[in-house]
């Protein structure tokens, strides 16, 4: 059945898809038919039972049937979970709202859908018309964008040399393991870490060997971390922090030694340190739930401010050392 016959069945019901245009006879209708069935756009009409009153061939195309057995059929028996979104377009159309376009997934392609009610001559709707426009194209660019943003994002809050996360990586991060260990009145550990007489190291061996020794010894702190959710960042210059939710102060202790350790085991030649090779400083400090009251910027603040008092106490008392505020 053509756009044409059917449109003439809406017209005896006393429907007008375009009530201010005037078809005059037979040839206008062929006319209007032919543009409807060549139009690039998908597009249909729904009677008011939400069956297919016409289809023309770029919607037959995306559905992948004839016009000829389309005609009748109910929307929601062709397209899976058509109906609450036909239904619910009907029901802004009856209380004069505008119906939003949908975005939907269908055989591998993103399309979207727009509708328009259909009145007759005293107002009353009696279908709607549907085209659908391909997107996959569109989609396929915001996905990327999305992916873009969140790769830029993601090296905005990690150092580019090691790969650790970087100071605004390591402040957000800290907060919201803070946030956390308020919630579950639990406890976090902060450890600085500062390479030991680093600035004699560059000035020995060149900037490049001392990337090279940040990047090695960021990697060995990294290992001896084992949950996922204990994080370690660049801090400045060769000193790194070391994050470890659910973390007292005795096993604080126990990691920071085991990092200091680690670094020791690399036996990086360091011909002006005292022992010859590279070996690291480590501070550390606790939070508990009694401290909870505190803002959790204010919060952070104090923390570090602890840990780094007590890396400053290991640098005193001769490097190479662990100590806990």
């Amino acid at each position: 059945m053509s756009f044409g016959i059917r449109r003439r069945h809406f017209q005896m019901a006393g429907y007008s898809a375009a009530p201010s245009v005037q078809f005059p006879g037979t040839v206008g209708l062929s006319m209007v038919d032919g543009l409807f069935n060549a139009s690039p756009i998908a597009q249909c009409l729904l009677d008011r039972t939400m069956r297919f009153a016409a289809v023309n061939a770029a919607m037959s195309e995306i559905l992948d049937m004839p016009p000829q057995k389309l005609l009748g059929f109910p929307a929601a028996t062709v397209v899976e979970g058509a109906e609450h979104t036909i239904r619910q377009a009907f029901e802004l159309a009856e209380f004069g709202q505008a119906i939003p376009q949908r975005k939907v997934l269908w055989r591998e392609r993103h399309y979207g859908l727009s509708f328009n009610p259909v009145r007759d001559t005293a107002g009353r709707i009696g279908g709607l018309a549907v085209a659908a426009v391909d997107i996959s194209r569109q989609c396929q660019i915001e996905r990327r964008l999305r992916e873009s943003r969140r790769r830029l994002l993601a090296h905005s809050h990690h150092d580019h040399l090691t790969g650790l996360l970087n100071r605004r990586g390591l402040e957000a991060t800290l907060n919201r393991a803070l946030r956390r260990t308020r919630r579950e009145q639990g406890s976090l550990a902060l450890l600085l870490v500062d390479i030991d007489d680093f600035k004699s190291f560059n000035d020995t061996f060149g900037h490049v060997a001392g990337d090279r020794c940040l990047e090695v010894v960021a990697a060995q702190l990294m290992s001896c971390l084992r949950r996922p959710m204990d994080a370690a960042s660049r801090y400045g210059g060769e000193e790194f922090a070391i994050i470890l939710p659910d973390t007292d102060a005795h096993g604080a202790a126990v990691i920071a030694e085991n990092c200091r350790q680690a670094v020791e085991a690399l036996r990086i030649a360091q011909p002006t340190s005292v022992r010859g090779i590279v070996t690291v400083s480590i501070g550390g400090a606790t939070i508990s739930p009694a401290q909870d009251r505190l803002p959790t910027a204010l919060l952070s603040s104090t923390l570090l401010d602890a840990a780094d008092g007590a890396l400053y106490r290991a640098k005193a008392a001769g490097r190479n050392r662990c100590e806990m505020a």
